[in-house]
């Protein structure tokens, strides 16, 4: 098992730059990039990767974070509001990578509240580094 390094994250809400910056700095393994929803990469995802996924397009400045991992024939998508009202594109780009009889697994379970839309992205870096020391 790796140990994570601890990394104390700014009190705001995280950028694109902000969380590839921190995903280079612990070296987090099978790391993909931070994507818009809709510049997601074209072949379709390798055989493991994570990634962390702004629910906007590519137009616009950015609204919220969800992140993934694919493992082990399997790949997991993390929300912190457990909505998968947007996870279209998600599956879009898993079904390049997995074979039929892989799942998609979700969490269900809100871990954050609408008062708090700044902390999406420290969520997913949670869930990532979580994940990554598993």
């Amino acid at each position: 098992m790796q140990t994570a390094t601890v990394i104390a994250l700014p009190d705001r809400a995280l950028t694109d730059a902000d969380l590839y910056k921190y995903a280079c700095r612990l070296k987090l393994k099978h790391f993909r990039g931070v994507f818009m929803r809709d510049a997601l990469p074209a072949p379709g995802p390798l055989k493991r990767e994570c990634g962390i996924i702004n629910l906007d397009t590519s137009n616009g400045a950015g609204t919220h974070w969800v992140c993934y991992v694919k493992k082990d024939g399997a790949a997991i998508y993390f929300d912190g509001f457990g909505n998968l009202s947007h996870h279209r594109s998600f599956i879009d780009y898993m079904h390049r990578g997995l074979e039929p009889a892989q799942r998609i697994e979700y969490n269900y379970n809100q871990k954050q509240r609408i008062c708090t839309l700044h902390i999406c992205g420290h969520l997913c870096w949670k869930f990532l580094v979580d994940e990554n020391n598993k």
